[in-house]
């Protein structure tokens, strides 16, 4: 055989075997992104796996919701993606998506704290501006708003080295692997303390966390509130993306591409493991409940014990509680009285609230504006949204829809020193739980880190990491020189010994 042919064979059995081509049977359970996102990721790496995905629900898409209000579309969840995001910015391009600014963030933006308007800023401001404002609100938080933008870019490098490491096998490997160990364990306040004054910590901090999550940042860890600090207007506009359409397209293109047979109103209520390493995975659809032998399982929505039966012996470890998110839909106009301004001041599109018991509201959005001249505004709050609470908001409500979205952010309190968190590999072999990562961090981005991950946990004790195939040919193709296929390349792919070649005297 030639030199010059040689490596091209190695590249051709590599891409020849992308997976481990083992034509398994998969089961997904959680039809949200990171399901979605599971399914994509084993296909691509095994197109032989037979991947089968249950949703309890009648549809796809998780926590990413959308509403008609008013003859338009509104997307709920908060779909919002940062410029550094770039494992999600890779899977729009690979399917094809385009992206576009996220619905109602583009406006002006204010930080309320239910006495005044403590921090502003325009709805195009450039780099000129943030200076000007960063003079502006100098004595209030002194170097603090430049230094936590900084901070932010920071922590979104951290998460970067996730897509070139390997694998992580728990959450205290992923959270020592981007250096946040110590984050996980204090609250926003706790662990910047000495590096931002209070004011800078409680406007910014409560404004992203309420805005994002629904949580008070006196109880949410510093990796969460950091996640929520970078999708939110603490960032500026111009650094946030969302997917044009709707993020909804980005879970039915996952699926699609997958080629997964999807079951829509199937809820998964028990796992057992056979003798013989096959799980029996019981669920029920159409009124009635079927078991059925899996190769694979793999967990993509939240495991409650109670719900879903676990094979003997396995621990689920500390379980992750949801928090339900009340969302208030309305067209009419704002209380400029109630928001401490004058009648002919210009409010904010995009307000956000700091944790204070006068104002329950976490976060307000102006939508669209209707050609009567009022607006579309979506109201996010922990609680309902009471016939009182909106008079005191609006000063003239034409329309108004109120809807509970249940289990649609994760308690993501600072959990301390020592804490527990739920294992990703449930019993060690092919078993596995993604959302455990949502013990610690919520997010789009991070949802779909960790299922790409649990793919790269069941491969790559067979394979290379999906990434390195090409330079697994670069390495194949400089050891050709000193007479040895390394063993990654031609060992379990082929089934063939690992062979010393001749010497290129000999070719």
């Amino acid at each position: 055989m030639s030199l010059v042919l040689f490596p091209l064979l190695l590249a051709g059995l590599l891409v020849s075997h992308v997976g481990p081509c083992t034509s398994e049977k998969v089961a997904i359970v959680g039809g949200g992104v990171g399901g979605a996102a599971a399914a994509y990721y084993l296909h691509k790496a095994d197109g032989h796996a037979e991947i089968h995905l249950f949703e309890r629900e009648q549809r796809l898409g998780g926590t990413l919701q959308e509403v008609t209000f008013e003859g338009r579309v509104v997307e709920l969840g908060h779909p919002v993606f940062h410029k550094k995001n770039k494992l999600s910015a890779q899977l729009v391009e690979e399917l094809g998506l385009e992206t576009a600014v996220p619905q109602g963030l583009d406006g002006s933006y204010g930080i309320f704290d239910g006495e005044s308007f403590v921090y502003r800023e325009g709805a195009n401001d450039t780099n000129a501006d943030d200076w000007r404002r960063f003079f502006k609100y100098l004595t209030r938080y002194t170097l603090n708003i430049r230094g936590m933008k900084f901070n932010i870019q920071a922590y979104l490098e951290n998460w970067e080295k996730l897509l070139d490491d390997p694998p992580f096998e728990d959450v205290p490997d992923l959270l020592d692997m981007v250096n946040m160990v110590e984050k996980a364990t204090y609250t926003l306040a706790q662990d910047l303390a000495d590096s931002y004054g209070a004011l800078t910590l409680r406007d910014f901090g409560a404004a992203s966390t309420r805005f994002v999550l629904g949580q008070d940042p006196p109880i949410v860890n510093s990796v969460a509130a950091h996640q929520a600090l970078s999708v939110s207007r603490a960032c500026r506009a111009d650094q946030l993306w969302s997917v044009k359409g709707g993020a909804k397209q980005l879970v039915q293109k996952l699926v699609d591409q997958s080629k997964a047979t999807v079951h829509l109103g199937h809820d998964v209520n028990g796992i057992d493991a056979r003798a013989d390493g096959v799980y029996e995975v019981r669920h029920k659809g159409g009124g009635k409940t079927v078991s059925e032998a899996f190769d694979v399982v793999i967990i993509s929505a939240p495991l409650d014990p109670d719900e879903l039966a676990l094979p003997d012996g396995v621990d689920a470890g500390p379980d992750i509680d949801w928090l339900d998110q009340e969302v208030t839909l309305v067209k009419g106009t704002l209380n400029q009285t109630t928001f401490k301004v004058g009648k002919n001041e210009t409010l904010p599109d995009v307000i956000a609230t700091v944790d204070t018991v006068f104002f329950p509201i976490h976060a307000l959005r102006r939508l669209w504006t209707f050609p009567d001249g009022e607006h579309a505004f979506l109201v996010t709050m922990a609680e309902k949204m009471t016939d009182e609470m909106v008079n005191d908001c609006f000063s003239h409500v034409s329309k108004i829809k109120r809807m509970t979205l249940e289990n649609v952010w994760p308690d993501l309190s600072a959990k301390g020193k020592g804490a527990k968190y739920p294992p990703i590999q449930l019993d060690g072999k092919k078993l596995l739980f993604p959302a455990a990562v949502e013990s610690v961090v919520s997010g789009l981005e991070a949802t779909i880190i960790s299922a790409r991950n649990a793919v790269r946990l069941l491969l790559e004790p067979k394979e290379a990491p999906i990434e390195e195939s090409v330079v697994a040919v670069e390495e194949a193709t400089e050891r050709v020189n000193v007479g040895k296929v390394p063993e990654h390349v031609l060992g379990e792919k082929t089934g063939a010994e690992t062979a010393d070649l001749p010497d290129r005297t000999e070719l």
